[in-house]
Order: structure tokens, then C-alpha cells, then sequence
């Protein structure tokens, strides 16, 4: 059975710990490092994680370091998937399940011409205002790139502090969600309003 989810509104909420550590670096050899779990987590322990969900198409919203319902939501179908008890709290089993994939978690990044082909332009908040417009597009580079790495810009300029992200041909650190293996072909789709997620089944159930 696969089952892979889309979580979306949030309310604040931890990976099964009351506070969240004091955040150390997130620079790649910490994330990358990060193998053992400790409550509270801390901002490279919940990164990775994030990272981890997102490559087992378990989305856990926009990655940014950070813990809340989404997160939670993304680990419970993760356990569920895998046979454990779907509380929405990491576990020693619900690590050592994710980690299965130890491909890094963080990986380096050439900005590429087209990443900066735009048009960039200014979005709207109001919905209504966005729905006149004829694309949905960007307002800058750095948030392209974040879409494309399923990222935060804040999380982007965290990881690369002092970065230029309008040059091409410049390096930068994302997380590495753009390699893992795609999804089976889907049997079944449900929408479930009453958990705010999209989830698909394969031919088994």
C-alpha cells in the first residue's frame, strides 16, 4: 500500500515535543549529519525531517525548519503507510523508517538561466485579485526558487546567507526534493475536508 498526502491549513502544533530546541546552524554538514533524534528537536532535526516526508511524497507543507500541523499531519500518514501507530509524533521507529532514505538532505545548487527567466512580477493577496490575473506567476527569482525546492524564501536565505539569488551561475545550498522516486500510479483519490487533506491509494487500497 502507498499512500501519499497533501496537507493543508495549519494550526500550530510540535512533532510530539512541548518546545523546540534552541536552533543550531542548519548548514548541510549539520542537516546531513542529523541521524539521531532528541526531543525537543531542533531546527536540523525538523528540517530533515521535512525534507525526508516531502522525498516519501508525504507533504509536509512548505519546508521551512519549523513544526506545526501540517508537519504532524504529514508524519501520522507516514506512520500509517508504514504500519506504525499514526500518532503525528516522531518516534525512534518513525525516524529510523524515514532515514531508510539516506540520500543527503541538503545539496549544493547552480542557478540556472531559466531560474531567473520570469517575468516576475508583483501577486496580489486579495484572491479575487488574483483570479483576474491571466498566470499565477512570481514576484522575485528567490521565490521561484523556493517553489521549485518546495521551500520558504526565508528558509532559502537562511541556508545561504549573503546570496545572490538573481545571478546565474551561483551556488547555493536546498533541500533535495527533486530526485526522489515519483509516485505509483494512483487508483484512488480522496478529498477529506474534515482532516483539510488530499490523499491517493494505489490499486490496493
Amino acid at each position: 500500500m502507498h499512500i501519499a498526502r497533501l496537507c493543508l491549513p495549519p494550526l500550530l502544533a510540535l512533532l510530539g515535543a512541548t518546545a523546540v530546541a534552541a536552533q543550531p546552524s542548519l548548514a548541510p554538514e549539520v542537516v546531513n549529519a542529523a541521524r539521531a533524534w532528541n526531543a525537543p528537536p531542533s531546527a536540523a532535526l525538523i528540517l530533515r525531517t521535512q525534507i525526508l516526508l516531502d522525498r516519501a511524497h508525504f507533504a509536509p507543507g512548505e519546508i521551512d525548519a519549523a513544526a506545526g500541523t501540517k508537519l504532524r499531519k504529514a508524519l501520522a500518514a507516514f506512520q500509517r503507510q508504514q504500519g506504525l501507530d499514526p500518532t503525528g509524533a516522531m518516534d525512534s521507529a518513525t525516524w529510523d523508517a524515514l532515514n531508510r532514505d539516506t540520500a543527503p538532505a541538503l545539496v549544493p545548487y547552480e542557478i540556472q538561466a531559466a531560474d531567473l527567466a520570469g517575468p516576475f512580477e508583483p501577486v496580489p493577496q486579495a484572491m479575487l485579485d488574483k483570479a483576474s490575473l491571466p498566470y499565477l506567476g512570481y514576484a522575485t527569482a528567490l521565490e521561484g526558487l523556493a517553489e521549485k525546492f518546495h521551500a520558504s524564501p526565508a528558509l532559502l536565505r537562511r541556508l545561504n546567507p549573503g546570496k545572490d539569488f538573481d545571478s546565474e551561475g551561483a551556488g547555493i545550498v536546498v533541500p533535495n526534493v527533486l530526485d526522489s522516486a515519483p509516485l505509483p500510479r494512483a487508483g484512488r483519490i480522496v478529498v477529506d475536508r474534515s482532516d483539510s487533506v488530499l490523499a491517493l491509494y494505489d490499486a490496493d487500497g
